[in-house]
Protein backbone atom coordinates (compact mmCIF):
# COMPACT_ATOMS: atom_id res chain seq x y z
CA UNK A 1 0.00 0.00 0.00
CA UNK A 2 2.90 2.71 0.77
CA UNK A 3 4.13 2.95 -3.01
CA UNK A 4 0.72 4.07 -3.69
CA UNK A 5 1.28 6.85 -1.78
CA UNK A 6 3.50 8.66 -4.19
CA UNK A 7 3.11 12.54 -2.35
CA UNK A 8 4.42 14.26 0.09
CA UNK A 9 2.40 17.11 1.78
CA UNK A 10 2.55 19.10 4.53
CA UNK A 11 -0.67 19.19 6.76
CA UNK A 12 -1.76 22.56 8.13
CA UNK A 13 -3.98 23.61 10.98
CA UNK A 14 -5.74 26.84 11.64
CA UNK A 15 -4.62 28.22 14.85
CA UNK A 16 -6.12 31.25 16.40
CA UNK A 17 -4.25 33.09 19.29
CA UNK A 18 -5.17 35.98 21.36
CA UNK A 19 -4.28 39.13 19.90
CA UNK A 20 -4.37 41.42 23.06
CA UNK A 21 -7.00 43.77 21.91
CA UNK A 22 -9.98 41.91 22.64
CA UNK A 23 -9.35 39.65 19.26
CA UNK A 24 -8.19 36.40 17.54
CA UNK A 25 -5.42 36.18 15.04
CA UNK A 26 -5.62 33.15 12.77
CA UNK A 27 -2.70 31.42 11.03
CA UNK A 28 -2.09 28.20 9.47
CA UNK A 29 0.18 26.08 11.99
CA UNK A 30 2.31 22.88 10.34
CA UNK A 31 1.62 19.79 12.13
CA UNK A 32 3.45 17.45 10.34
CA UNK A 33 4.60 15.67 6.71
CA UNK A 34 2.78 12.46 5.60
CA UNK A 35 2.98 10.60 2.60
CA UNK A 36 -0.33 10.50 0.28
CA UNK A 37 -2.41 10.22 -2.93
CA UNK A 38 -4.84 12.19 -4.64
CA UNK A 39 -7.00 11.53 -7.79
CA UNK A 40 -9.10 13.55 -9.44
CA UNK A 41 -13.11 13.18 -7.63
CA UNK A 42 -15.53 10.86 -9.79
CA UNK A 43 -18.59 12.89 -11.38
CA UNK A 44 -20.43 10.59 -8.94
CA UNK A 45 -18.09 12.00 -6.13
CA UNK A 46 -18.53 15.93 -7.13
CA UNK A 47 -22.47 15.17 -8.06
CA UNK A 48 -23.14 14.18 -4.28
CA UNK A 49 -20.53 16.81 -2.60
CA UNK A 50 -22.80 19.47 -4.26
CA UNK A 51 -25.77 17.90 -2.86
CA UNK A 52 -24.40 18.86 0.38
CA UNK A 53 -23.91 22.29 -0.38
CA UNK A 54 -20.12 21.27 -0.54
CA UNK A 55 -17.41 20.81 -3.47
CA UNK A 56 -14.81 18.52 -4.54
CA UNK A 57 -12.26 18.40 -6.69
CA UNK A 58 -9.87 15.70 -5.66
CA UNK A 59 -10.05 12.73 -3.29
CA UNK A 60 -6.91 12.33 -0.97
CA UNK A 61 -5.55 8.97 0.69
CA UNK A 62 -3.62 8.81 3.40
CA UNK A 63 -2.15 6.07 5.99
CA UNK A 64 -4.09 4.96 8.82
CA UNK A 65 -3.51 6.98 12.20
CA UNK A 66 -2.71 10.41 9.81
CA UNK A 67 -3.58 13.40 12.21
CA UNK A 68 -6.17 14.83 9.23
CA UNK A 69 -9.58 16.65 10.02
CA UNK A 70 -11.61 17.97 7.92
CA UNK A 71 -10.94 22.38 7.87
CA UNK A 72 -7.11 21.29 7.55
CA UNK A 73 -5.46 22.49 4.49
CA UNK A 74 -3.36 20.16 2.71
CA UNK A 75 0.05 21.65 0.93
CA UNK A 76 1.66 19.95 -2.30
CA UNK A 77 4.81 21.18 -3.75
CA UNK A 78 2.30 21.71 -7.23
CA UNK A 79 -0.45 23.64 -4.74
CA UNK A 80 -3.14 23.46 -2.31
CA UNK A 81 -6.20 21.42 -0.85
CA UNK A 82 -8.71 22.00 1.35
CA UNK A 83 -10.51 19.88 3.89
CA UNK A 84 -13.67 21.36 4.77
Amino acid sequence: MKHLLNQSAVIQRKVRTFDNKGGWLESWTPMGIAQCRARPATGVERANAAQAQGRVSHVLYFLYGVDIRFGDRVVFANGLAWLS
